[in-house]
Order: structure tokens, then C-alpha cells, then sequence
């Protein structure tokens, strides 16, 4: 079950607060769930853990204490609940719901102080899921006769969070494809109408002595420029739309310049490959041929 208390430090003032998530669960979660101690111990469940409590490292710091060491041992209190607990251990941060949102201080209370609960989890071996569900289903309609059995796979439940981002990687992979196959169609139309419109300049060059590979480096510097001009234009766009979305969530990775330079690296490669072969193509031809039907 989660719910949002405040909690201060005993015997501070009640009014220095800090908000918290409260989780009740037994010395079972941490191990399922595998969230590292970064101090103190696990619940034992052995009824002795009543008023023990289990904190994340954002609980510890807002607590003041930097060594997350230093919290086990120390007693908090919740506002409106006289009960004063003690804190048994110290867990690693970890992400509670979406990473749009901020860790958040994380509270455990034993399960054993109040059998409230709405949730139960299952670490499921590799093999038939379905027998294994059918066995829970099985179970739990003997200790809860009458109620309904739902599940969900936690795989599922964190995709269902990121569902936007999972159709945005769906539409910007048919988005570049298509990018890329209208390149590629701009570029031949482009070399092709050069071509044409310099099938004279081409033989006559021929005549005087040019080889094939002259004529292609001529051709390459010429749409080189192009494809530089098209980066400058196309990177600080890109890279202000990528950050911008970046921004969106509370933990991000930083942009580098890779994806640009690999993005740039297969443009320049495919234009000279497509460039290349089709300027070889009419290089090749025989240059008296080309200027008599000029």
C-alpha cells in the first residue's frame, strides 16, 4: 500500500517536515524487487520489527545525514501519529514510478505494524508461466475465496509508463527510413540531372586527357559543400530538439557529438558511393560519342 506522510526527526520540531511515499512490505520486498542495503539490515520477520523502519538514501539526506550510516539507529516520527520509530536499515535509491519524476524520499514500515496491504509480488522462475499462475490462482482462491484474482507482469507495467517514448522510437525509426530513402532519391536525381546537363563538358575533358577518377573527384567536391551546408543547417536543429525532450525527464544522459558525426559519416559515404558510381558510369563512355549526340 502507498500513501504520502510527513516525517521528521524525533524530537525535532514537527513543523520541519518532509514529505514521504510509505510502503508496507515484509523483509521480502528488498530481495525481490533486488534493491541493495546501503546500511543497517532487513526486516527479519520475526515480530520483533514493528515499529522498524527501512529508508531509501533521499530519506537519510533530507534526515541531514550525508553517510547514509549514520541514520541506522536514529528515530523519526509522523506527523499525527504518536508511534516513534526506529530505523533498522538503509536502501539504495531507486525509481518508484516514471523518470520524468525525481527520486523521492522512500519510507518501508514492517507489514507486521498494520496488515494493510493491496499488493502482493511474485518472482516467478524461468519456465511455464502459465502453470506457474495457475498454481497462484490456485492459492489465492483458497485464502481469499470470492475475490478476484488480477495480475500484472511488471515488464508491463513499467512499458505502460513509458508508452509515449516507445511510440515515439516506433515513429522516429519510420521517420528516418523514409528520410533516408528520399536522400537517396534527391541525390540520384540531382547527380543525374548534372550529368545531363554536362554530358559535353564531361567528353570534352575526356578528350584532353582526364581520367575517370578526375571527373568523379570534380563532381565530389562539388556536392561535398552541400552536404556540409546541409550539417550546419540540420545539427544545431537536431540538437536543440533533442534537448529539449532530454529536458523533459529528471534524469537524462548528456548529448555528445556521436550521434551527429555517425549521422554525418553514413550521409557523406552514401552521397560519394551514389555520386561516385553514377559520374563513373558516364566518365566511362566513350567522350566522341558523348559530344556528337550533345
Amino acid at each position: 500500500m502507498v500513501a504520502i506522510l510527513q516525517f521528521f526527526k524525533y524530537g525535532a520540531d514537527s513543523t520541519d517536515n518532509v514529505a514521504t511515499k510509505i510502503l508496507r512490505s515484509d523483509e521480502h520486498f528488498l530481495s525481490t524487487y533486488q534493491i541493495p542495503l546501503k546500511g543497517g539490515s532487513n526486516f527479519k520477520g520475526s515480530g520483533m520489527d514493528a515499529n522498524s523502519i527501512i529508508i531509501n538514501e533521499s530519506v537519510a539526506h533530507a534526515l541531514g545525514y550525508n553517510n547514509s550510516n549514520n541514520a541506522v539507529g536514529q528515530k523519526i516520527r509522523f506527523s499525527g501519529d504518536p508511534i516513534v520509530y526506529s530505523i533498522l536499515g538503509i536502501c539504495a535509491d531507486f525509481h518508484f514510478g516514471s523518470k520524468h519524476e525525481k527520486i523521492v524520499p522512500i519510507v518501508f514500515l514492517n507489514i507486521e505494524s498494520n496488515s494493510i496491504y493491496r499488493y502482493l509480488s511474485f518472482k516467478l522462475k524461468s519456465g511455464s508461466l502459465t502453470q506457474q499462475i495457475v498454481s497462484l490462482e490456485k492459492s489465492w482462491n483458497q485464502i481469499l475465496p470470492g475475490s478476484p484474482f488480477e495480475y500484472s507482469f511488471m515488464d508491463q507495467t513499467l512499458a505502460s509508463l513509458y508508452i509515449k517514448e516507445i511510440q515515439l522510437k516506433k515513429a522516429l525509426t519510420l521517420a528516418t527510413w523514409l528520410a533516408l530513402i528520399i536522400v537517396v532519391l534527391g541525390i540520384v536525381s540531382m547527380v543525374s540531372i548534372s550529368l545531363q546537363n554536362r554530358v559535353r563538358e564531361i567528353g570534352i575533358r575526356k578528350v584532353l586527357g582526364s581520367t575517370a577518377i578526375q571527373i568523379i573527384n570534380l563532381f565530389l567536391k562539388e556536392f561535398i559543400s552541400l552536404i556540409l551546408l546541409a550539417t550546419l543547417v540540420s545539427v544545431p536543429t537536431a540538437y536543440i530538439i533533442a534537448q529539449n525532450w532530454l529536458n523533459t525527464y529528471a534524469y537524462c544522459i548528456e548529448i555528445n557529438a556521436m550521434p551527429f558525426l555517425l549521422a554525418f559519416a553514413t550521409l557523406t559515404v552514401l552521397s560519394m558511393s551514389i555520386i561516385g558510381i553514377q559520374t563513373y558510369k558516364s566518365a566511362s563512355l566513350n567522350p566522341i560519342r558523348s559530344l556528337k549526340d550533345v
